[in-house]
């Protein structure tokens, strides 16, 4: 996959909670849980963002890649250039975070997830795979803290990783351009590295969607504004608009509807009973029945008709529906 192409791919569990979240439907501990994930995820996307500017588009990169040696383990970024594969464990930290005998620490506090020893272990791990299957390549693992408030102190020595800031990603990922530039030998086999990393591919073990089924139900229906949120809309035959100055296509915004539906409930199939208490009755059977029959990919015939479900953000998904009119701001 080329870096042009790239795109993070972020948890069916994040996505879930994004919509709850949006509907007032979380609860503290599952509120804490979305913030946690957007956090890492923002992270990543940051770092992401850095090695597409900065670095070449040749590079190919897997994200949030998870593999079972042993044991299974997360590589948070891969980067394969044409001279050696980076591994980037990722930390999106607030505040100040220490290292000092094997322990890490943020504002004092000492944390149970140890970044370092993660890094160093992912390092190790591929490594190993990779010799085991006769390939030699140099690997050089780094923990990223791309917090822009976050200050980092390590106190004691560490090996096998780079600790990488902030502020020096940018001079980090240009170092990896100018190794690669001033590399003299055969390209590395990137076909055959994806190969062998691929035959130890697993599933995130913590992507399941453990949400519970009357949270879902307690999430509050209707078609709310893409841009504030307020679910107090005006509609005519064309435009939903909102008092925040956003005004959407009505198509735009029933088909969008329908897919925060169908984020909340992935395991199920669309139907138009659902939907219709869905939309808090806001639109009749009839009028979701032609916008399901237009836009989504029909199972069955009768009383048990259906409807695929995406299981995807509109964001996602939109490019797949042919939606004309455009969105606008009216202030």
């Amino acid at each position: 996959m080329i870096m042009e192409a790239l795109k993070i791919q972020v948890s069916s569990k994040l996505e879930i909670l994004r919509e709850l979240e949006k509907r007032t439907a979380l609860p503290e501990d599952l509120e804490n849980e979305r913030i946690r994930l957007e956090a890492g995820d923002q992270g990543k996307q940051k770092v992401l963002s850095y090695l597409q500017q900065f670095g070449s588009e040749h590079w190919r990169i897997l994200p949030n890649l998870w593999l079972d040696y042993f044991e299974k383990f997360e590589c948070d970024l891969l980067l394969l250039t044409s001279v050696g594969i980076y591994l980037f464990e990722i930390k999106n930290y607030t505040g100040q975070f220490e290292f000092r005998k094997n322990q890490c620490l943020i504002n004092g506090k000492k944390v149970g997830h140890n970044a370092i020893a993660q890094a160093q272990k992912v390092s190790i791990n591929i490594k190993s795979i990779l010799n085991n299957a006769s390939i030699s390549v140099n690997i050089q693992g780094a923990a990223i803290f791309i917090g822009l408030h976050n200050e980092v102190i390590i106190h004691d020595p560490v090996e096998d990783i780079d600790i990488v800031q902030a502020n020096q990603l940018r001079k980090y990922i240009w170092q990896i351009v100018q190794e690669e530039r001033n590399y003299q030998g055969a390209p590395i086999d990137s076909q055959k590295i994806l190969q062998i990393l691929n035959a130890y591919r697993t599933e995130n073990p913590f992507s399941q969607d453990d949400i519970p089924e009357d949270i879902k139900m307690h999430a509050q229906k209707g078609i709310l504004c893409s841009r504030c949120g307020n679910f107090n809309l005006d509609t005519n035959r064309s435009y939903i608009s909102c008092s925040c100055g956003m005004h959407e296509p009505r198509e735009n915004a029933i088909i969008r509807t329908i897919c925060e539906y169908g984020v909340i409930h992935h395991n199920k199939e669309l139907t138009v009973a659902e939907l219709v208490k869905f939309f808090d009755g806001e639109l009749s059977s009839q009028t979701l029945r032609k916008y399901l029959n237009t836009h989504f990919t029909r199972i069955g015939i009768g009383k048990g008709t259906k409807y695929l479900n995406p299981s995807s953000p509109f964001t996602k998904a939109q490019k797949h529906f042919d939606l004309k009119k455009p969105r606008y701001l009216e202030f």
